[in-house]
């Protein structure tokens, strides 16, 4: 064994420790989103909080400042895993208009079956505030914005604005199908609404968004599976 291949003990202690974190991290945030369910509210007290996780008020200060800042972490981190496990089932669809509109359907028929689901998307300002530009949506998303743009099927605009136009619409309509109502009727509209703001003519908006929701194509991630445990069975 030549002395390259032979790591440091302290390199070892470094990428153990860090594992230990991310383990940790993970913990903290799917104990949020159980703790959210159980209380039927995003705004959870940290004994709620605490108790969940198993974990001493140390060391939930060790990773996160407060009950805020760990719900909009576990929303952001649910979000992209939605963003993630819609990918796969559009991917195959050529059309970029027809992408968005099938996924952003897909999204709100899981909202009006999972109304917390609804209530954290609609709530976290998981996009409209300085957004990760590794977050799934920016990464999956954008590339179908400006294909779309290149090939003339939206209008040109600034990619940021289309952007937050599109979490925009996702958030409001979230927002409202938590709430109640008519969800096909809203959810139909929204996409409507949202291709028009693309630039894509109304009467084509329209039969786009009469398009299928395909929630059996949904390839969901452990915290989704936990967000919409009605939907999918884990």
């Amino acid at each position: 064994m030549t002395s390259s291949s032979v790591k440091p003990e302290g390199d070892h202690r470094t990428v153990v420790a860090a594992a230990r974190r991310d383990r940790m991290r993970t913990h903290l945030i799917e104990s949020a989103l159980r703790a959210v369910l159980a209380q039927g509210s995003v705004s959870v007290p940290l004994e709620s909080l605490l108790v969940h996780a198993d974990v001493s008020r140390g060391t939930f200060y060790k990773y996160f400042p407060d009950v805020r800042a760990l719900v909009q972490s576990m929303a952001t981190t649910l979000s992209g895993e939605l963003i993630a496990a819609l990918h796969p089932m559009v991917e195959s669809i050529d059309d970029p208009a027809e992408r968005l509109a099938t996924g952003m359907l897909t999204v709100l028929g899981l909202v009006q079956r999972a109304p917390m689901l609804g209530h954290l998307l609609a709530n976290s300002s998981w996009l409209l505030v300085q957004p990760d530009e590794d977050h799934p949506f920016l990464k999956l998303v954008r590339s179908d914005v400006e294909r779309g743009q290149r090939t003339r099927r939206f209008a040109r605009m600034d990619l940021p604005l289309a952007m937050e136009l599109l979490a925009a619409h996702v958030v409001a309509a979230s927002r409202r199908l938590a709430g109640g109502g008519d969800a096909t009727r809203l959810a139909r509209q929204t996409v409507t609404a949202l291709l028009r703001c693309l630039g894509v003519e109304d009467r084509e908006a329209r039969r786009l968004a009469e398009g299928p929701v395909r929630l059996a194509n949904v390839q969901p991630g452990p915290l989704l599976t936990l967000a919409a445990s009605n939907v999918f069975k884990a």
